[in-house]
């Protein structure tokens, strides 16, 4: 009797046979490759046929190297940005395959996350483009049309999914991008005694805060951004003219699903104030007291009023904590040194 073993690809195996097809997928993209609809599937079939054999972390795994190894590429950086947008379409292509829930939007982000990146060819915007394509992917089809109730088991689901993956996110970002206070000069430590000005999102009297280049960023991917804002188109592809109106079917799906994601992630928790917290309490470290306050009160400004949010601080401690992070201290001179005086 003949013993027939059936083995598992490994991982090294499953990423080559992705990155080939991806890149096949990708040619025929660039180049505007008119094939006939056999041919158009064949990739696609081979792809859906060995993710389907394989474990599922492990296909993510494969997919999130692939990705990446395609825009790490010298001969693309310089057009990187259509790049980014045909795998963009290309991973929702893959999430398009199956009609079950194979794909899983935190394996996808975690193995994005987890890769060495070669930052100086991708760059970190890139890499939080992905990332935002990975998390919007996870919109469940039936949440799209917006049929569900918000306090509905599904939408409770994708609600503590979605907090989970921002606070994964948060972590990334802030110890990655440099998320430092937009004014200048120090306005914690002075030794003139006049009190800090502050401008707040959460004073009526403001309209708009002006926010540096990466916390821009860093608005769309926790959803506190809208759909149709500026920041988020440019955040999309900057290499756009988002000025002239774009109704192509790929951004109204985008708008859909990142509306989804800002509606049920109206979370907020110990945690996620947290990350912030420790962030601006590190010494030379890449945020700024002030951007982390204001980061803090757009997350706290993005519950108001709605019926989806919720603002669940239970530790007491982190009253504190923000108090000691606005606190306005006065410098203390050195030994020997007069001390300034004011009339």
């Amino acid at each position: 009797m003949i013993e027939i073993v059936r083995t598992v690809p490994t991982l090294a195996v499953c990423r080559q046979i992705v990155l080939h097809l991806f890149t096949e997928e990708l040619k025929d993209a660039e180049e505007n490759t008119v094939k006939s609809s056999n041919e158009k599937s064949q990739n696609m079939d081979m792809l859906k046929a060995l993710l389907l054999a394989v474990p599922r972390d492990l296909g993510h795994d494969a997919i999130a190297s692939s990705i990446l190894a395609l825009i790490s590429m010298e001969h693309v950086a310089v057009d990187r940005w259509s790049r980014v947008a045909l795998l963009c379409g290309l991973l929702r292509k893959v999430v398009n395959l199956f009609t079950n829930t194979w794909y899983d939007g935190q394996l996808m982000v975690n193995f994005i996350l987890g890769h060495d990146h070669n930052f100086s060819i991708v760059g970190l915007d890139i890499i939080a483009r992905i990332v935002f394509e990975g998390v919007i992917l996870m919109v469940p089809t039936s949440m799209i049309d917006d049929t569900l109730d918000s306090q509905s088991q599904l939408g409770n689901e994708f609600s503590i999914k979605l907090l989970e993956m921002k606070k994964r996110i948060l972590r990334w970002y802030l110890k990655s991008f440099e998320v430092l206070d937009a004014k200048k000069g120090d306005q914690f430590k002075t030794r003139e005694p006049n009190v800090p000005i502050f401008e707040s999102i959460l004073d009526s009297e403001t309209k708009e805060i002006p926010l540096t280049a990466n916390l821009k960023i860093l608005h769309c991917l926790l959803f506190l951004s809208q759909p149709d804002s500026m920041h988020l188109l440019q955040f999309l592809n900057p290499n756009i003219g988002w000025e002239m109106e774009d109704s192509s079917r790929y951004l109204e799906e985008t708008r859909a699903r990142a509306t989804i994601c800002i509606k049920h992630g109206r979370v907020v928790d110990d945690d996620l104030i947290r990350i912030i917290l420790e962030a601006a309490r590190k010494k030379n470290g890449t945020t700024g007291p002030v951007a982390a306050i204001e980061l803090i009160e757009f997350i706290l400004y993005n519950c108001r009023d709605e019926a989806e949010g919720s603002i669940r601080i239970k530790d007491l401690d982190i009253v504190w904590s923000l108090y000691s992070l606005a606190e306005h201290v006065l410098d203390r001179p050195n030994e020997g040194e007069e001390i300034p005086r004011y009339v």
